[in-house]
């Protein structure tokens, strides 16, 4: 994120701890680097492999935008739920609005 200057980052296969784990870190940075503000969505409501980031075990989507917290517009996150064949695993989209170098945005992660 720092050495590409991302404005925006979206990532998938993210465990619910993870995503808190690195959103509180770029969150309010204090040892330089710009901040992000970010939004998470669950995609399952639990899988094994999520309990060693934390006792939720939730998986899914993140979008990170750079910019202090308030970059994402409140309310503004959405997830739907997209029809997919494979047994298993729900797909979803997700997706916020966000104020990045002074242009509005649409980030969406599927």
């Amino acid at each position: 994120m720092d050495a590409w200057d991302a404005d925006l980052l979206m990532l998938q296969e993210m465990c619910h701890g993870q995503w808190t784990l690195l959103r509180d870190a770029l969150e309010n940075r204090s040892s330089g680097g710009p901040a992000y503000d970010s939004v998470w969505g669950a995609a399952l409501g639990s899988t094994s492999g999520c309990a060693k980031w934390g006792s939720g075990t939730r998986y899914g989507l993140a979008v990170f935008a750079k910019g202090g917290q308030g970059t994402i517009n409140d309310g503004s996150r959405t997830v739907t739920l997209l029809d997919h064949p494979s047994a298993g695993e729900q797909r979803i989209l997700l997706c916020a609005r966000a104020r990045v170098t002074g242009r509005d945005v649409r980030a969406w992660e599927r």
